[in-house]
């Protein structure tokens, strides 16, 4: 069953007018059958990149492999909150999510009082067709030998592809690797174009597994996770559930 919101309708009076109501759940949930809306992005750069509203930030933000090797984290090591974070590139809610939560976790970092874990899925592969989450796995992996994985991870929600389009294809991959500054740029295009971390990007969909994950995003706060789903989708609700766990 492909991923998305599950749906209930029912006819209303002699009209027959027809009521949807949705519940968000995530990528591979068993409820799930169709997909929000993509992303349009506040802006556009050539070849059509559609930039994240907290560009600026994110392009400040330090990251690094954790000693896992497959763990990718944002932020202080001394940050006293820490969140983790399963996704896989071509999840709609995992979209939805970053742009949602995106700005506000952007923020923390910048403070230090938070740090986040990410791991990169790429079951929907194996479930749609197609490799693009894998690509884009790898090219995120890229990204961080860069120094720039935080804004290139946002950028990839930003412009991600509907759901059932293998979209995420080399040549997209480097337009989007376009918006991008810094020496390393042109490291960052060659490892894209030779599928340097394809490899690593298999190991990232492992060690998600193995921690026992099913759908996506799945977030963890100091290692609790975040429900009912509906929090991660609500700015207002994800900054109150992170300040009562700042707090303790």
């Amino acid at each position: 069953m492909r991923a998305g919101s599950s749906y209930r309708t029912w006819a209303s009076g002699a009209a027959g007018l027809l009521v949807v109501a949705v519940a968000l759940s995530g990528c591979g949930s068993a409820k799930s059958k169709s997909s929000p809306p993509p992303y349009l992005g506040s802006a556009t750069l050539g070849a059509g990149v559609a930039m994240p509203d907290e560009a600026a930030t994110l392009d400040t933000l330090p990251a690094a492999l954790a000693a896992d090797g497959t763990t990718i984290v944002v932020g202080k090591s001394t940050a006293p909150t820490s969140i983790s974070v399963y996704e896989d590139p071509r999840c709609p809610y995992c979209m939805k999510f970053e742009r949602t939560v995106g700005p506000l976790l952007a923020q923390r970092v910048r403070q230090g009082t938070v740090k986040i874990r990410y791991t990169l899925a790429s079951f929907l592969d194996d479930r749609l067709g197609g490799t693009g989450s894998a690509n884009a796995a790898a090219a995120a992996r890229a990204a961080l030998d860069a120094g720039q994985f935080p804004l290139y991870h946002a950028i990839l929600y930003a412009n991600q592809p509907v759901e059932t389009e293998d979209g995420f294809t080399n040549e997209r991959l480097l337009d989007l690797a376009s918006a991008l500054r810094g020496p390393r740029i042109p490291a960052l295009n060659e490892a894209i174009k030779s599928h340097r971390y394809r490899d690593w990007a298999r190991k990232s969909q492992e060690a998600f597994t193995a921690a026992g994950m099913r759908t996506t995003p799945t977030v963890l706060i100091n290692d609790h996770k975040v429900t009912p789903d509906a929090v991660k989708y609500d700015s207002a609700a994800f900054t109150a559930r992170l300040d009562a766990a700042t707090r303790g």
